[in-house]
């Protein structure tokens, strides 16, 4: 019985952290919002609401925790909005339900710049994954926008 319900606690953690797949078109099509940012802070809202800058610091399904990415919006960084004013700085939240380590996210993002494809008044990501897009896939984003608008 015990491995029975390690075995159901288990997979439905599993199921809970899989992700399709998306191809950056199927993004495209549900975004609002597709910024070119610089990632300038990241910092986690632990479970109990405080801010830390631990580099120690983990997500995981049952933490709470939540990495944020504090960004700056780069001069002429509005690629595409249904905004009439997009904020100059805001942060956008990590899925929380992934193992990251915070001191492994501000090791690959702090300082970085990227494509954000986002969506809602409230600039959230458009999907769990794949809503940070390098740079050098800014010319491919633009084409795939004005296809998508014709």
């Amino acid at each position: 019985m015990k491995k029975l319900i390690f075995f159901l606690l288990f997979s439905s953690c599993a199921n809970g952290t899989s992700i399709e797949p998306a191809t950056l078109e199927q993004l495209l099509e549900s975004t609002d919002h597709v910024l070119h940012v610089l990632v300038q802070k990241v910092d986690m809202i632990t479970s109990s609401g405080e801010i830390t800058f631990n580099p120690d610091g983990r997500t995981s399904p049952l933490s709470g925790n939540k990495i944020r990415l504090h960004v700056k919006l780069m001069s002429n960084g509005v690629i595409k909005s249904n905004l009439d004013h997009v904020p100059p700085e805001f942060y956008v939240e990590l899925w929380e339900m992934w193992h990251y380590q915070l001191g492994n996210i501000q090791g690959s993002s702090l300082g970085e710049e990227f494509v954000f494809l986002l969506r809602g008044p409230d600039l959230n990501k458009v999907y769990p994954r794949y809503f940070m897009r390098k740079t050098d896939e800014k010319p491919n984003i633009i084409e795939l926008l004005k296809k998508l608008s014709d």
